[in-house]
């Protein structure tokens, strides 16, 4: 459930539900609500509403509203059902006295009464300087001082102890993290095909490209990062089959260098395959805290894993969601299909994963 300022609240045992609803006036209609969440609290204050304060107001005279003292709220209703609430009626008298509307449910008491705030508060502003620069260093000098020292609360929500549940099964031969276990994936192999013509088009312009994009896929080939299929495997397809676009990418520092990128988000028929895979828990370990660990000892020491997402395997049933189309530019033939048989960049799960196998 979604709040104020983004704040997202999760209630492990909430239900989705569906309920009638009436009000509790004479002849009151019952009306149906669909998709509605449970929680465990609302967390909401009580209301008290008792007519007599109310007396002074003609305009609210007669209305059959009864009195509630302390009553909590117990449903809450937003704007998908919003023509439980929308005013019918509305008494309203002079300028900041209390408003009374009739909506499908009943009767609705709108502001306060006389008597309701007696207290009166005056501010003073003198000046309000909107200064964005001095707020952000404010912010960082705040959190700077917590480097190293303010503990990690890892919170622990359902899609972590999915995530953490595969992980732990599949160690051996990682598997992919998806959101659920039967994930129907659309068809994706014609969306793979127009970026492969893409990519084509660009290498036959760029011979330096050409070259090293073909010299990538023939070191994954060598080093046994992925593998072609055959015919018979490649007909072979499921719910879980994905071809992936993928293209290179070049660091301007280091021109001679092409990184492979497999692209997880890109969508076909409005789905993408990173949206079916969960991100799992942030095992990155703080630069902060690693700094500070090197005061235990004399001798410190650091070390980098080369290629380190290649150097996991995936296990056997979640490659098909990992294939992809290629023919070394050779526009004139049909295309061979190949199947990453190791993480990939690309995928949202592999940093997590990743750092899972590593400790």
């Amino acid at each position: 459930m979604q709040w104020a300022k983004n704040i997202v609240s999760y209630d492990e045992g909430s239900k989705c539900i569906n309920m009638k609803i009436s009000g509790v006036h004479e002849g009151a209609r019952i009306f149906q609500m669909s998709g509605l969440r449970t929680v465990t609290n609302l967390f909401l204050p009580s209301q008290t509403i008792v007519m007599d304060n109310f007396k002074d107001y003609v305009h609210l005279q007669g209305l059959p509203i009864p009195d509630m003292v302390h009553a909590n709220p117990t449903v809450l209703i937003g704007q998908d059902n919003i023509h439980l609430t929308v005013a019918r009626k509305v008494y309203q008298g002079s300028e900041h006295s209390p408003i009374a509307t009739k909506t499908n449910l009943g009767w609705v008491i709108h502001g306060n009464t006389s008597e309701s705030d007696q207290n009166v508060y005056s501010f003073h502003i003198c000046s309000c300087d909107n200064n964005d620069e001095l707020n952000r260093l404010v912010r960082e000098s705040f959190s700077t001082e917590t480097f190293g020292v303010s503990v990690n609360n890892r919170i622990i929500d359902i899609a972590h102890r999915r995530a953490l549940g595969i992980l732990e099964k599949t160690t051996v031969y990682l598997g992919l993290i998806w959101k659920n276990d039967n994930v129907t994936l659309p068809e994706s192999k014609s969306n793979a095909m127009r970026r492969l013509i893409c990519i084509e088009k660009k290498m036959l312009r760029n011979k330096s490209y050409f070259d090293q994009y073909c010299n990538k896929i023939s070191d994954y080939l060598k080093n046994g990062y992925i593998r072609k299929l055959e015919t018979s495997e490649a007909i072979e397809q499921n719910s879980r089959t994905w071809y992936l676009p993928h293209f290179g990418v070049v660091n301007p520092n280091k021109p001679n260098k092409l990184r492979l990128v497999f692209d997880a988000a890109t969508k076909s028929n409005g789905i993408s395959l990173n949206e079916n895979l969960l991100q799992g828990p942030d095992y990155l370990t703080l630069l902060p805290g690693v700094l500070m660990r090197f005061r235990r000892s004399n001798w410190g020491f650091c070390g980098d894993i080369t290629v380190m997402f290649h150097r996991v395997k995936i296990r056997k049933e979640d490659r098909c969601a990992q294939r992809f189309l290629w023919r070394n530019g050779e526009q004139h033939r049909q295309v061979d299909e190949y199947e990453l048989q190791v993480m990939m960049f690309g995928a949202s799960c592999s940093p997590c994963s990743a750092q899972y196998v590593k400790i």
